[in-house]
């Protein structure tokens, strides 16, 4: 009798997804455990919700679905997903990471019609190492961790009770603030965008097809500001490395290039969210990643505006006076437009 081949469980996610779940799934695969499918964004790194509910087949086992992307702030679309992905397999799960998008928008988990949803202490101003799921009424859960009986039996070891205390008071003043910060926020990356461009747009030679210079400088992300964090600044400046502008800034400003949590030579490589955006690489190996929060004071981003400026025009200059066959790679292509 030929013994009855075990079913693999696949899972659905978005191409733009964080490493912590992207990582989780690559791994997972690599061993046997998992397949997986990465669906496509578009340009502003917004999934298709149809085409997440294409993905899903009846091996599918759950669907997850970041809110807010931590690096260039897109909303993504996880009610309309979820609602495609059960109607192709109604026994599909899904999941919702909302990490990055607690505390600047609205995160209601009724209305984002999923079964789970993770959300994350240090990004709203409690301690490092808390944070929490809320699972659907009946959604199935599989410990993680056995022993004790605590947190109703779906996860032993002792609660850090002080810290799962600065979570609610974090998520108390979160839902205080939550008609005024995110527009203040939003007033001061509006104020960003707007210096970064008057500031850095007008560089190069490079012309478009109606003969219009184009920009040396690229938003990345949503350009409605209704479907993008108000709190986040993606922006590739053509011309400059990201890398050694942020070295430049290492003691004056806190950016990053990709993901704040990156580091080392994954930080110094173009971002795998950039890439699944499909961002033109004069861009984005220029992009760095700004965001503001309720600290942030006008001064200070009149103050890191500046600085940034002036570290990126020092950069251009300098590679403009570097011999064309000393330049970068990413200076030397004509469409750039430092090689005429």
């Amino acid at each position: 009798m030929t013994p009855k081949k075990k079913r693999i469980p696949h899972v659905v996610a978005s191409a733009v997804e964080h490493p912590a779940i992207l990582e989780y799934l690559i791994a997972g695969e690599r061993r046997g455990e998992l397949t997986y499918t990465a669906v496509p964004v578009d340009g502003e790194g917004i999934v298709d919700p149809a085409a997440i509910g294409d993905a899903v087949t009846p091996n599918t086992c759950l669907v997850t679905l970041m809110h807010a992307n931590n690096e260039v702030g897109a909303v993504q679309p996880v009610a309309a997903a979820a609602r495609a992905a059960r109607a192709k397999n109604a026994s599909v799960l899904v999941h919702c990471d909302a990490a990055q998008s607690l505390g600047k928008i609205d995160v209601n988990v009724r209305d984002l019609e999923v079964d789970y949803l993770s959300i994350v202490g240090h990004k709203i101003g409690a301690p490092k190492g808390v944070a929490a799921t809320v699972a659907r009424r009946g959604a199935p859960w599989h410990k993680l961790l056995h022993g004790g009986g605590q947190e109703g039996g779906r996860r032993a070891g002792t609660e850090n009770v002080v810290h799962i205390a600065a979570l609610g008071a974090a998520c108390a003043l979160i839902d205080a603030e939550r008609d005024r910060l995110p527009k203040y926020m939003e007033a001061c990356t509006d104020e960003l965008r707007r210096v970064l461009l008057s500031e850095l747009g007008a560089y190069g030679e490079e012309r478009d097809a109606s003969g219009a210079g184009v920009s040396g400088v690229r938003f990345n992300g949503p350009a409605d500001a209704s479907r993008r964090l108000p709190n986040t600044v993606s922006v590739g400046i053509k011309g400059v490395s990201a890398s050694v502008l942020l070295d430049a800034l290492r003691d004056e400003v806190a950016a990053s290039a990709g993901a704040a949590c990156h580091s080392g030579e994954a930080a110094a490589s173009i971002s795998g969210v950039l890439v699944a955006m499909g961002v033109p690489e004069e861009y984005a190996v220029g992009t760095v990643r700004l965001s503001v929060g309720r600290h942030t004071t006008v001064e200070d981003v009149e103050r890191g505006a500046a600085r940034i400026v002036a570290a990126a025009k020092k950069q251009r200059a300098d590679i403009d006076a570097l011999p064309e066959g000393e330049r970068p790679w990413w200076c030397v292509r004509k469409h750039v437009g430092m090689v005429k």
